[in-house]
């Protein structure tokens, strides 16, 4: 006999710091993961509705599972076997043992799935370690189309199954939804989640990559209301690393009001503080009582740390922990961190003065109108060498289309130097839509950093819409000599190139035994089209609508307990 146990979630009384990423815990709190080391075994069956080939399936899960292997550093491995004899390749959830794929298009009536759901993984796993045993991931293609071209999923109508498998295969290790808006485990359906990003792989590296681990530092600290008399339960916690001008990875904050930001590269640091904002419905049940709410009802606004004009910086070290002490969110909006000073070229505030021996970084905003509303100025004195300046907007969900360029002190621009946005995906069409600008400067010179924007980036280019993205023109600029040696790869994703070989198919699966996993509980992330289906099972939220075909990711999951063994989370 089953009894569902969320109201249980509310009666813990201390939870563990919440990491660099959102775990699906258990409801003691235990992070879901394989233990390391383990060989994960796939069975996929692959009949289905959308003419995708065998070929096509082998490559693209294979592909998906691989980049995750690459991430973790080979702490986790895999078997892949595919087919369609159902007596091998399991249609259904909860087959004897292995982990099972399939098309619901090839399912029994009672694993299909509404049209509002485009996939969805169930894991099992022990309710008290967190350590799983199962997981199956079914891909409703009665809905929808699967595809082989990683630029569909910007339509929202074909949907790149490459996508959709590298997220839910995510879920399957143990990660939770994530508000990083480049992470391949973000709530919402998006190109270029075929990827690992620079969040997933600081996941990996906490979960199963210990020699990875004593490679990377952490950042700690409280998150608290803005007259610091109560803690904030479920904050996301952004940690933007100054080096490279990148969100390298991300938290919730626990009941507690702490969060632990692992799994970060060594080197300086930057904080931005904002609500959840797809709530806790696209959450394990754990998350039941985060809220935002503190402002009379209202979410408290993103805040940046920031001191004397300045975004405080954190150095983190490897195998360190730095502590960040008490940070205190707003309830108003960002405004300029330097007085507005830097809407002028005559005032433009000095950040550095002299050879960057550690990066600087501020924040600041765009004016409504009148003067500095699209221009503003900053000096970097003396500087030699290479310097890299980095303006983020749109991966902090703010909608200016920004621009940095360096100029000398007359005004001009710096012949030795260049400009762009930060990062593009190639064939998925993905675009960060941050800037970044470099220049070799052979003897001391005075650099004037101009941020300006001419555009504003509608909603249709984030990948939930409206969802989290701020009106606030804000932005933080970040300036620097480079990085050391990257843990990740060196680019605003940390996107790595597939160095690794072609998966080889070992053949036929092996029969099935008749034994049935020991103990299981089991968490699942869902993707959903709010258009078709705004409720969904057991209670799926609406979380957004966008251009009347958005496909979002949100959780129906119930904990269940089976009375000394099981807790099932659906």
């Amino acid at each position: 006999m089953c009894r569902l146990l969320l109201g249980l979630l509310l009666l813990v009384a201390t939870l563990p710091s919440a990491q660099a990423f959102i775990a699906i815990r258990s409801d003691t709190g235990a992070e879901v993961h394989w233990n390391p080391g383990s060989q994960l075994t796939f069975r996929t069956n692959t009949q289905n509705s959308s003419g995708l080939g065998a070929t096509d399936i082998f490559t693209l899960f294979t592909t998906s599972l691989s980049r995750w292997q690459a991430a973790a550093q080979n702490g986790i491995s895999y078997i892949y076997y595919q087919g369609t004899d159902t007596s091998r390749y399991p249609n259904f959830l909860g087959s004897a043992y292995d982990n099972s794929i399939f098309f619901t298009s090839n399912a029994a009536q009672s694993d299909a799935l509404q049209c509002g759901i485009i996939a969805l993984t169930e894991v099992w796993f022990s309710p008290d370690s967190g350590v799983a045993n199962k997981a199956d991931l079914r891909f409703n293609d009665k809905c929808f189309t699967f595809t082989n071209n990683p630029a569909d999923t910007a339509t929202q109508q074909r949907i790149y199954l490459g996508d959709v498998a590298t997220h839910e295969l995510g879920h399957a290790l143990g990660l939770d939804h994530s508000q990083n808006l480049q992470s391949t485990m973000i709530y919402t359906a998006a190109v270029e989640m075929s990827h690992p990003a620079c969040d997933d792989q600081a996941a990996m590296a906490h979960l199963y990559a210990p020699g990875l681990r004593a490679n990377t530092g952490s950042l700690t600290g409280t998150v608290l209301t803005p007259t610091s008399s109560a803690v904030v339960y479920g904050a996301h916690v952004q940690a933007i690393e100054l080096e490279r001008g990148v969100v390298m990875a991300s938290a919730l904050s626990d009941r507690n009001g702490g969060f632990t930001i692992t799994g970060l590269e060594p080197g300086h640091y930057g904080l931005v503080v904002e609500p959840y904002f797809p709530g806790p419905a696209t959450l394990s049940p754990y998350y039941s009582g985060i809220s935002a709410a503190i402002c009379s009802g209202s979410n408290f606004q993103r805040s940046f740390a920031v001191t004397n004009g300045q975004l405080a910086s954190y150095s983190v070290s490897a195998g360190a922990a730095t502590a960040v002490g008490s940070f205190l969110t707003s309830c108003n909006a960002p405004t300029s961190a330097n007085n507005s000073t830097e809407k002028v070229f005559n005032t433009a505030p000095v950040l550095a003065a002299g050879s960057l021996t550690a990066p600087v970084a501020t924040q600041s905003v765009f004016a409504a109108s009148g003067a500095g509303s699209q221009d503003h100025y900053y000096k970097l004195l003396g500087q030699s060498g290479h310097l890299t300046v980095q303006a983020l907007a749109y991966s902090l969900f703010a909608r200016s289309d920004i621009q940095v360029e360096l100029l000398d002190n007359a005004g001009h621009l710096l012949a030795q130097s260049t400009s762009g946005n930060v990062f593009s995906g190639g064939a998925s069409g993905y675009i960060n839509y941050d800037a970044n600008a470099t220049a070799e400067l052979t003897s001391a010179t005075d650099v004037v950093v101009h941020v300006f924007t001419r555009a504003t980036l509608p909603n249709s280019r984030f990948p939930s819409g409206a969802l989290g993205v701020d009106n606030t023109p804000y932005y933080v600029l970040t300036a620097s000599h480079g990085q050391g040696a990257p843990v990740y790869a060196a680019n605003a994703r940390c996107e790595a190139t597939d160095s690794f070989a072609n998966y080889t198919s070992p053949g036929e699966a092996p029969g099935f035994n008749s034994s049935t996993p020991a103990s299981s509980s089991g968490g699942c992330g869902t993707i959903t089209n709010t258009d078709h289906d705004p409720m969904g099972p057991g209670g799926m939220v609406r979380l957004a609508n966008f251009a009347g075909m958005l496909a979002l990711m949100a959780v129906a999951r119930r904990l269940l307990r089976r009375q000394g063994t099981i807790s099932p989370v659906r």
